[in-house]
């Protein structure tokens, strides 16, 4: 009788961890949400500068506007993909939480783990605080998880805007100037006289 009641303890515990570790997906799914929607803004912002600066003949401004639009987008684009990864990982432990003794589905999460690690922006330090600070609740998992990440200060970035994607970002910058032109344009009068 006394090893059931062990089995028992130790599904509770490891169901205990699993909710922990599903609240600390969550929590870090609407911190990474939130840094994406901050730079989703911002790059709203830099491209009505961009136009603006198109449509008044900045061309220097504008192509460096392009290409920190660029380098954004890129990290957006990266930072989607470390939410998708923790949101994939989130729905596994929910399903490990359901079905209750499952260590096997567990040591499936590896790989999940894995590519949540390669998706790290590294040079957004928010998001390697997020990520240390989930690493430390999956650790609890015995998932086996490295050293977490040190958010660098200063890092260089990974991430160069090529010249295809400026010149593209120009091009509908300039597009969206002209567009805006034709319509501030008034009407020329018409030739009819009374």
């Amino acid at each position: 009788m006394p090893r059931h009641g062990k089995k028992r303890d130790d599904s509770r515990q490891l169901r205990i961890e699993v909710t922990r570790a599903i609240v600390a997906l969550r929590s870090a799914e609407y911190k990474v949400m939130h840094l994406e929607n901050r730079i989703g803004a911002k790059i709203s912002q830099l491209n009505q500068r961009l136009v603006q600066a198109k449509r008044q003949g900045r061309d220097d401004e504008a192509t460096l506007l392009a290409a920190e639009i660029a380098e954004r987008m890129k990290l957006l684009d990266q930072i989607r993909g470390f939410r998708l990864g923790l949101e994939r990982l989130r729905t596994r432990l929910e399903t490990v939480k359901l079905v209750g003794e499952a260590r096997p589905l567990l040591q499936g999460i590896e790989p999940m783990i894995s590519e949540i690690r390669s998706n790290i922006a590294t040079s957004i330090p928010e998001v390697g605080i997020i990520y240390a600070q989930l690493e430390e609740r999956l650790a609890e998992l015995g998932a086996g998880l490295e050293a977490p990440l040190a958010p660098a200060s200063n890092p260089p970035s990974q991430w160069a805007a090529t010249d295809d994607e400026v010149r593209r970002i120009l091009r509908e910058a300039e597009e969206v100037a002209r567009a805006r032109e034709a319509q501030d344009m008034p009407e020329p009068p018409s030739g009819g006289k009374s």
